[in-house]
């Protein structure tokens, strides 16, 4: 009995001692903030139809767009769905639905600016002059304290993106929005085929934070417009790391205690 007592107790303890480690040996010392409230674009429509996204708002146009709108509002959920991309353009659903890094197989749905329609933001004649322009989106995220999180996300922009937490939407009076006094996640991605993985450790504060995504669009080399639009997937990650950091501190916490009153 006392062996089999024994291999209970081994068998109970090395998962949680693995996540001790796990916890200690890659990541910062302390507990980190937990994320919650990520969502993926186009979440809050349901599949195959179009609408307003109540999680990501577009913040800011080109000073030059004609006709824009009050801002902010909600992003434009294409109403493609993932195996018939209507209203989508055809290469932000490249090839078959296969593979977590493509955007067709992603979960998540592209957005833009207007209702269905991935057309002209900027006339035709700004194209030699202008070359390429920002749009600005954001969401939000809660973090339940101030300190510095490990944010993951996959995403794909058409025709560039870069994320920035917190900060302030700046250069309203230009073509090239962008944000300023936040700290930028990762590095700019380019393309729109395939997902990119976008990640790195940046400061939160303690509550409501917001994500941003300056999308860089250009004109061709013919002045046509090129669409815009981004796609964004919040990894599991970006929670699991925060919560296994937790979990394993106070595994080793709690193994000290019991080393103490064993002790004693």
């Amino acid at each position: 009995m006392s062996a089999v007592r024994s291999l209970r107790k081994i068998t109970a303890v090395k998962p949680l001692a693995l996540l001790a480690t796990l916890a200690l040996g890659g990541l910062p010392a302390a507990a980190e903030p937990m994320i919650t409230g990520f969502t993926f674009t186009g979440a809050s429509v349901p599949e195959g139809q179009g609408g307003p996204d109540t999680s990501w708002m577009v913040e800011a146009w080109p000073v030059d767009a004609p006709n824009k709108p009050t801002m902010p509002y909600p992003a434009w959920v294409f109403s493609g769905s993932s195996s018939t991309p209507d209203n989508v353009p055809a290469p932000w659903y490249p090839g078959p639905p296969t593979g977590s890094f493509n955007p067709r197989a992603s979960g998540g749905r592209w957005i833009g600016l207007n209702e269905n329609d991935a057309t002209s933001v900027l006339p035709d004649s700004l194209g030699p002059t202008v070359g390429s322009y920002h749009t600005v989106y954001s969401t939000t995220f809660v973090s339940s304290e101030a300190g510095t999180a490990f944010l993951w996300l996959k995403a794909a922009a058409d025709n560039a993106v870069t994320f920035f937490v917190n900060g302030s939407v700046t250069g309203l009076d230009t073509n090239y929005p962008t944000i300023t006094g936040g700290s930028q996640l990762g590095s700019r991605e380019q393309g729109l085929a395939t997902l990119k993985r976008i990640s790195g450790y940046v400061p939160v504060l303690a509550g409501t934070n917001t994500l941003y995504a300056v999308v860089e669009d250009r004109f061709g080399s013919t002045n046509t417009y090129a669409f815009t639009g981004v796609i964004v997937v919040p990894e599991p990650s970006t929670y699991a790391y925060a919560g296994m950091a937790a979990c394993g501190l106070a595994f080793v916490g709690l193994k000290k205690r019991r080393g103490r009153k064993h002790a004693a």
